[in-house]
Formats: structure tokens, C-alpha cells, sequence
């Protein structure tokens, strides 16, 4: 589901559904590292 869908689904700005989604991939890169995952292990 893309963020614009996310926002149509959820009455919203696209504007803030992106925001919102930006903010998610940042958290979730610096939870998981570059390799993806919280252990550190590729794949």
C-alpha cells in the first residue's frame, strides 16, 4: 500500500501520509542498521 493510498484510506494529507512514512523508514533504518535487521545478519 503506498502512502497515497494510506491517506485516501485514511482521510489525510498525502503531505502527512508521507511525513508519516519518512519518519517510519528512518526509525525502522536505525533500528535495523543498513543490513535490514535488528541482528545484523544480511537476508
Amino acid at each position: 500500500m503506498t502512502p497515497t493510498q494510506v491517506a485516501r484510506r485514511l482521510r489525510v494529507s498525502r503531505k502527512s501520509a508521507y511525513a508519516w512514512y519518512a519518519r517510519w523508514r528512518k526509525a525502522a533504518w536505525r533500528r535495523c542498521g543498513p543490513r535490514g535487521r535488528p541482528d545484523g545478519h544480511p537476508g
